[in-house]
């Protein structure tokens, strides 16, 4: 629920850092690579305070889900919900590569003192003007089989942010390629072993996930 108060009221006492901890970078780092579960993540965390929110806030819902530049003087920045889908409750399929002029990060206010970034960037401000035709539609999320899209996202993508999460995840794969290859050759003797591998990496998973959310 939202607070009855201000905002701005939390900023009334101190800024102090020293009950915080120094080193949770590490711990958050470690906490993001070892998720493997759907619900892991909540892809619409606001749900229940939309309802709550001022009007301000959602009398511009008709172009959340558009494909348009966002533009603010010299600066133009794409905005691009059909990467995102699963944050507006619906299924996220692999999405065609993005149209990117580099030139755009180039601009800059020096030199520009007499720019009419209205007329210098027209094309743009066209596109937003008419972001009511770019859309972003997809099916609704309800269970759906997102294997296409991982497929593709982990062709493309750095999975692992941390080198100790790339080796967990590195050790148990090859744990599980190990036993797949035993069972296909007919080695159960080294079933158990394996067996075992398998349960001590998951042991280290649930009490990594414990800590994380302690």
């Amino acid at each position: 629920m939202l607070m009855d108060v201000p905002l701005g009221h939390i900023w009334l006492d101190a800024f102090s850092v020293s009950h915080n901890a120094t080193h949770v970078v590490s711990a958050y780092r470690d906490a993001l690579d070892s998720q493997r579960h759907e619900d892991d993540v909540v892809w619409q965390p606001y749900n229940e305070l939309m309802g709550s929110l001022p009007e301000y806030c959602t009398n511009g819902q008709g172009s959340w889900l558009s494909t348009c530049p966002l533009i603010c003087f010299h600066i133009v920045e794409w905005h691009r919900p059909e990467r995102v889908m699963r944050q507006f409750g619906m299924v996220q399929v692999v999405p065609t590569n993005c149209a990117y002029d580099a030139q755009l990060h180039r601009i800059e206010l020096r030199g520009h003192h007499h720019e009419n970034w209205v007329t210098f960037h027209a094309s743009y401000i066209n596109m937003w003007e008419n972001r009511g035709d770019t859309i972003a539609t997809a099916a609704v999320n309800e269970g759906h089989d997102h294997q296409d899209y991982m497929t593709w996202y982990r062709s493309v993508t750095r999975r692992f942010i941390g080198h100790d999460g790339a080796l967990r995840d590195y050790s148990r794969n090859l744990v599980h390629r190990l036993r797949r290859v035993f069972i296909e050759d007919g080695y159960e003797q080294g079933l158990a072993a394996l067996d075992e591998g398998i349960k001590i990496l998951d042991e280290d998973e649930r009490q990594r996930s414990n800590l994380s959310h302690d």
